[in-house]
């Protein structure tokens, strides 16, 4: 927080960190990427983004960009190199976890300037889909041995996910009090302007939506555990990988009651546990559409002083996701005659806003801090100044400026995640050949089936069905 007896070295403090923040977000830069993954231009966006991820490393972004480059690199089948990338990634990320989580330097700068000029730190659902990636590009290389420890690891971030967050969010939480823990020196009452009931009714409408969607548990994604469950039930070494594989399927069951297909998944699970075997088949997987952005809304609230009789207004930006519906909502696939539809396995949209709503708290806490800090900074300057003179102008242009630049939430999110996966199962077609359509949308598609017992075919799509992205591999 911020004393009244330290506005002037405040004030050269903050026009430094101004004149050096600069005012472009992570969102500006990523546009023309995230518009040509939209469009399913996969190396237009494989171009763009290349330029991107040029000097990542040692980038404030190099974990993000790291996943963005991996899951890119994934659509161009560039599949050893996405590897290499998600690898690398990894590494990185445990790096970061062996020092401190949230040094004080980071919240400083989290208050003081801009919350998206701190280290990208990755959240549970992209370490979680990471993994869930290495294994597919596992699968898909046919090394099935690295598939098993990319499945494990993605299997035990989310068995520590609940310790970890809560360690996480402690720890946050304690940073950012020391921000405000300056008692005799305060000068803004921000317990009085966070409780304040005209605060509370803004957040609840801007976090309606987000804050109704329903998780389905603690830091889970259902289709991580669906594939943990076709891999352990067809890779099998021993009985306790079978156990771990009819688990898994049961377990996605119950995330999922309304599926029929889901349930029938956990019933084959039991079927082969008993030694009944399983039909030859083919799993199709359609990842569709996009997972949802964050972008800034920004909220006039009560600035409440001590010591002032006076309430002034300031503007809090906060960020809030926005979901992207325009996209195929199913897929129809026919083999042998028969067509079935693709039922969802995870709505990425209820994993992400989970995790936004267990943090809301804190970025409204941070946010509400770091634009008050500033709007006070420059309104007990302007009061002290002269009315009319050039030291208020001056001050008034400056603080304007500042505000514009650096009361901007953090915008960062892994774009290239679908907005729903989804699957379905058919009998083996003599013919080897199944054929795609897309919900709203005339294109059709054939797809040759390679060798094998049991295949899968993964299916990516965006916002739109054309050039969909078509990965097969074997499992038995």
């Amino acid at each position: 927080m911020v004393s009244a007896g330290g506005i002037s070295h405040c004030l050269l403090l903050l026009l430094l960190i101004a004149v050096t923040s600069g005012c472009s977000s992570y969102n500006d830069k990523v546009a023309a990427t995230r518009q040509n993954w939209a469009l399913g231009s996969w190396n237009a966006a494989a171009t763009t983004g290349g330029k991107l991820v040029e000097d990542r490393e040692g980038h404030r972004n190099e974990v993000l960009l790291g996943l963005e480059e991996g899951t890119i690199l994934r659509t161009i089948d560039q599949i050893p190199k996405s590897q290499e990338t998600f690898e690398s990634t990894w590494s990185h990320i445990q790096e970061m976890d062996e020092k401190a989580a949230f040094q004080i330097s980071q919240a400083s700068l989290a208050l003081l300037v801009n919350p998206g000029l701190t280290v990208y730190q990755a959240r549970t659902y992209d370490r979680i889909m990471l993994h869930t990636y290495s294994a597919l590009n596992y699968l898909n290389l046919g090394d099935y041995d690295s598939a098993r420890v990319a499945l494990n690891r993605s299997y035990n971030s989310q068995q520590s996910a609940v310790a970890e967050n809560s360690k996480k969010i402690e720890k946050m939480q304690n940073e950012i009090e020391k921000g405000r823990a300056e008692d005799d020196d305060d000068i803004v009452d921000v317990d009085k302007i966070e409780n304040n009931p005209a605060t509370q009714q803004k957040l609840s409408t801007l976090y309606g939506e987000i804050r109704s969607m329903k998780p389905y548990a603690a830091y889970v994604n259902p289709f991580s555990v669906y594939l943990d469950g076709l891999y352990f039930l067809n890779k099998a070494t021993d009985g306790s990988d079978l156990e771990r594989g009819l688990k898994s399927m049961e377990r996605v069951s119950q995330l999922n009651p309304e599926s029929l297909w889901l349930r029938s998944e956990h019933e084959l699970a039991e079927q082969i546990l008993n030694g009944k075997g399983q039909p030859d088949s083919v799993v199709v997987l359609l990842e569709t559409g996009l997972s949802p952005i964050r972008e800034e809304e920004k909220i006039e609230l009560p600035l409440f002083l001590f010591g002032s009789g006076s309430v002034p207004y300031f503007g809090v930006s906060f960020p809030v996701l926005r979901f992207q519906n325009n996209y195929p909502a199913y897929a129809s696939v026919s083999a042998g005659g028969v067509t079935r539809q693709t039922e969802v396995i995870s709505d990425m949209d209820r994993v992400i806003a989970q995790e936004f709503n267990d943090h809301e708290n804190l970025v409204v806490t941070q946010s509400i801090i770091s634009a008050a800090t500033k709007a006070a900074v420059f309104y007990v300057a302007r009061s002290q100044a002269k009315d009319g003179s050039t030291a208020q102008a001056l001050i008034d242009i400056f603080g304007l400026v500042y505000q514009v630049v650096t009361n901007q939430p953090d915008l960062r999110t892994w774009f290239t995640l679908p907005k729903q996966i989804q699957g379905i199962r058919l009998p083996m077609p003599e013919d080897r050949v199944i054929r795609v359509s897309f919900a709203g949308s005339n294109q059709n598609i054939e797809i040759l089936l390679e060798d094998g017992k049991i295949l899968v075919v993964h299916i990516r799509v965006t916002a739109t069905a054309n050039n969909p992205v078509i990965h097969q591999f074997q499992l038995k």
